[in-house]
């Protein structure tokens, strides 16, 4: 187990080994001075049996006394804060750790990680990771370093004979914590994963509250609940049924010791081999080698929670990242023509093409539209340019250099996107609108109020009582799609990017906002490069260029009057689309050829 400590908490210690090298100085100091109080009443009880304790030298005892005792407080508080605040850094230190990794993390992580269970490694495994930093540690060093102070003092001051049989007891402690510390471990570690299913289960409930409601299933997700709420209690009170062994049993332990030191306590005073102030010197002692051997269970049960929770962590800590920058990359400088030669793309864990032989070449500052059934790849083009998937080739180039070039930071600080399902974070609409004001703009106060116009925002802020500081609630709940779809737009927006990305983010509008918001995006966007995915010809159909995609492969490519001309399926879609009003229908969406009724 020491080994396995050590080695899971080597960097924290060496990282702070100041602190820990003041703490135990002034505990070695606590531990001297807490010897003294016993010696002194031992002494009382002598002169006050024997008769002989004059008033001068008692006035002198208790005054040492109470300057000792409050030495011990001053003490102990140097050394409780330097060590506790020690468990309070690495817990500090260990989520900004795992903040770091979620942030760089990609979608494949996130994939094999659940939301429930990274709450409760943030949450739960932290705090146990504090608890054996701090308070472990000081039970390691009062069952370490105290008993043998205090076996010197009562050996030296009173009997080694007595005090080897008072203390022949104490390490039945040892074998008893250990025999639970070993049965707590993989106890507490499946305590801690139940503890992640049911943060899951919370969180999807929370999160589909409306799902539930509207489909009827209140009553069976109690019922799944309170399953996993039984498992979790199950899983702790397994642990608590072995936490408990070890100081029902440390509390009968020291009783026999008690028993021993009694017995041959008096028989010693008897025969005049010591003083009746050394046996009550003693037993004070001895009472004192108690708490040493709960601090030994307590470090020893504290520690393997500790391990179990350290090696959960690590687990994430050691997660590669699903990208990361090439050892050459350079900082992204700004609008540059954008070229796909031959570039196909599959997903780490699929074994088939999302995206298959693209190729296009989009100049500088003009507009790219995007267009095709579902799942035909639309999305998964526009993302490549955030960098959320690794690049095996260097099929995709910007400015005539490789994406992969370029610093996944620098390259994402230029780009606004807004994606099919904008998410708003639980605050005000202006807090969220701002979230997109990085790198900062020069006036962001002006800014604000354009993008609020660009994205046709203003005529909803004017009907909220509290406007644009009206809150959104959990991931927009107080909002309508079309709502959270524009908030989103304006965020991308905010910091004038050198690529906008608007993946399908206007499919929520209705026809005449959707103009509005198109037409000024025009006039704002002059000389930037915009990417828009649509199910809606109308939103791509002023583009500079158009990608018309089938099953991860682009169909066709040209401008919209061109493909009007060689494309059957947009012409179609485009006819009926206008017919209809401009509106998509479920069948249509799925890239349905409705005069020969079969797919593209």
């Amino acid at each position: 187990m020491f080994r396995r400590l050590y080695k899971n908490f080597a960097w924290f210690i060496h990282l702070y080994r100041r602190p820990y090298t003041v703490a135990a100085i002034f505990l070695v100091i606590n531990y001297g001075l807490s010897l003294v109080p016993p010696w002194m009443v031992g002494k009382v009880a002598d002169g006050l049996i024997g008769g002989n304790l004059q008033p001068a030298e008692f006035i002198h005892l208790i005054i040492l006394l109470v300057l000792t005792v409050a030495a011990l407080y001053g003490v102990n508080y140097i050394w409780n804060v330097r060590l506790l605040k020690a468990g309070d850094e690495i817990a500090r230190v260990t989520r900004q750790r795992l903040m770091e990794r979620f942030r760089r993390q990609g979608p494949k992580f996130y994939a094999n990680n659940t939301v429930g269970s990274l709450l409760g490694k943030s949450t739960n495994d932290v705090v146990a990771l504090s608890s054996t930093a701090g308070y472990a540690v000081m039970s390691l060093f009062d069952a370490a370093i105290q008993p043998i102070a205090i076996i010197l003092i009562m050996g030296f001051q009173v009997s080694w004979k007595m005090t080897f049989f008072s203390l022949l007891p104490l390490p039945l402690v040892m074998v008893v914590s250990l025999y639970a510390g070993k049965r707590v471990y993989p106890l507490y570690d499946r305590a801690q994963a139940a503890f992640d299913e049911m943060n899951s289960m919370v969180l999807d409930n929370v999160s589909g509250v409306r799902v539930v409601r509207a489909y009827g299933r209140q009553q069976q997700q109690i019922e799944a609940f309170a399953t996993e709420s039984e498992k979790l209690y199950k899983s702790n009170m397994r642990v608590v049924r072995y936490s408990i062994i070890f100081p029902v049993i440390s509390k009968l332990i020291p009783g026999l010791s008690y028993a021993i030191a009694l017995a041959m306590g008096g028989s010693l005073v008897s025969s005049g081999q010591i003083s009746a102030g050394d046996m009550v010197s003693f037993i004070i002692y001895l009472d004192m080698m108690v708490w040493p051997m709960f601090a030994l269970g307590d470090f020893i049960n504290v520690s393997h929670m500790g391990i179990a929770s350290m090696e959960r962590i690590q687990e994430l800590l050691d997660e590669p990242y699903d990208v990361s920058d090439d050892t050459t990359a350079v900082p992204y400088t700004g609008t540059t023509d954008i070229v796909f030669d031959h570039f196909s793309f599959s997903y780490p864990e699929s074994d088939e093409f999302a995206l298959q032989d693209i190729s296009f070449r989009l100049p500088a500052g003009q507009t790219l539209g995007v267009v095709g059934c579902v799942g035909s790849g639309k999305s998964t083009l526009l993302k490549q340019f955030l960098r959320y998937y690794p690049l095996t080739d260097d099929s995709i180039y910007l400015g005539g250099n490789p994406l992969r070039k370029y610093q996944i930071s620098s390259l994402r600080s230029r780009i606004g996107y807004c994606s099919q399902q904008p998410f708003l974070f639980s605050d005000s609409i202006k807090q969220n609108i701002l979230f997109g004001n990085m790198p900062p703009v020069d006036n962001p106060v002006a800014r604000l109020q354009e993008v609020i116009d660009l994205a046709d925002v203003r005529k909803d802020l004017e009907q909220m009582p509290r406007g644009i500081e009206t809150r959104t609630g959990e991931k927009g709940v107080t909002l309508s799609g079309g709502q959270r779809q524009r908030i989103s737009i304006a965020r991308a927006l905010f910091k004038n990017p050198d690529i906008l990305i608007l993946d399908d983010s206007l499919s929520a509008v209705d026809a005449a906002t959707e103009t509005h918001i198109l037409e000024r995006l025009r006039a704002e966007r002059q000389g930037k490069t915009t990417l828009i995915s649509a199910h809606r010809l109308s939103c791509v159909m002023h583009a500079d260029w158009i990608l018309v995609m089938d099953g991860g492969r682009i169909r066709a490519q040209g401008t919209h009057e061109m493909l009007l001309k060689k494309d059957t399926w947009y012409r179609k879609q485009y006819y009926y689309q206008l017919a209809s009003g401009g509106k998509t229908t479920a069948v249509e969406r799925q890239g349905v050829d409705f005069h020969e009724n079969k797919r593209f």
